[in-house]
């Protein structure tokens, strides 16, 4: 069940903006985001039940039943739900990163709250938090479009995350520097975005121009300014981290996987995989111990 939001709140003085709210209950498979991707604003994720795993920034947070994550903006992530009876909200909310100041303003201290150097974890069994978060997972699960639904998401979505910035303000490492290259950052979530969506596309950077709103010239000197590399390079090495990952972290067939990823011939797929990696799909899957199918 996922709801768009897309609406602006203020909260002490602090602009927010709530893009989604997403409800994963898992009937038959739990769910597996095969890549490591990225996003412009925080996204949370709270488990309800069982359990679930955040691979971020080369470190792995294990979440059980109560406890949530806030993952901050640009912090590259996976996440894996621990079995089919996983249940788990997650939020993308937005906001102004505090500026440096001599008396801070109330929307400031706010923000600083959630600007952290990495990801927030926090236990939230028997908290206003959890009541609140509850109350979310009632209303998704209900009857959808009701009357009012939307305005009681928002109401409970600035509720919890006033309740949050209390729980989490306590002990909170110093602010990160301030992202100045935001243009730069933008295209770059753009661009990250538009291929882990359309990774097995060959021909996609027409349609990625067209959603830039940009020409195929613009994007190829967007695309070398951002990552000094082309976009041919670009859309393989989003290709192998998938494929790596997938390798490694299912028991899904060799030859689906090359599918998957756009080859249709496991041969060209086993080909450039070596030509990346140096192995084989076979050998990847051989070091990591995943059973062959």
């Amino acid at each position: 069940m996922h709801c768009d939001l897309h609406t602006a709140i203020t909260l002490c003085e602090q602009s927010v903006m709530i893009q989604s709210i997403s409800l994963h209950k898992h009937s038959t498979e739990p769910k597996k985001s095969y890549y490591q991707h990225r996003h412009p604003g925080f996204e949370m994720h709270y488990v309800s039940v069982g359990s679930s795993r955040v691979n971020c920034e080369n470190k792995t947070y294990h979440l059980d039943a109560g406890t949530m994550l806030i993952l901050p903006p640009g912090a590259y992530h996976d996440l894996v739900d621990g079995n089919k009876e996983t249940a788990r909200i997650s939020i993308s909310f937005g906001m102004n990163t505090p500026t440096p100041s001599k008396k801070e303003s109330k929307g400031d201290m706010f923000a600083r709250a959630f600007y952290r150097d990495g990801p927030i974890r926090a236990d939230l069994r028997n908290t206003d938090a959890q009541q609140f978060l509850e109350k979310m997972d009632a209303l998704l699960s209900g009857p959808q479009n009701t009357p009012y639904q939307r305005d009681k998401l928002l109401v409970l979505c600035g509720s919890l995350l006033l309740e949050l910035a209390d729980l989490v303000t306590a002990d909170k490492p110093e602010l990160p520097p301030r992202n100045t290259t935001g243009d730069m950052a933008d295209a770059a979530f753009k661009i990250d975005g538009f291929l882990g969506r359309n990774f097995m596309c060959n021909n996609a950077m027409p349609r990625m121009a067209e959603e830039l709103h940009i020409s195929t010239r613009q994007l190829h000197r967007m695309i070398r300014k951002n990552y000094h590399t082309n976009y041919r390079q670009k859309l393989s090495e989003t290709r192998i981290k998938i494929a790596m990952d997938m390798l490694r972290n299912t028991t899904m067939p060799i030859h689906r996987i090359g599918e998957i990823l756009g080859y249709g011939n496991s041969s060209n797929f086993s080909i450039f995989v070596k030509r990346h990696t140096g192995k084989t799909p076979s050998q990847i899957r051989k070091d990591s111990n995943t059973p062959q199918r």
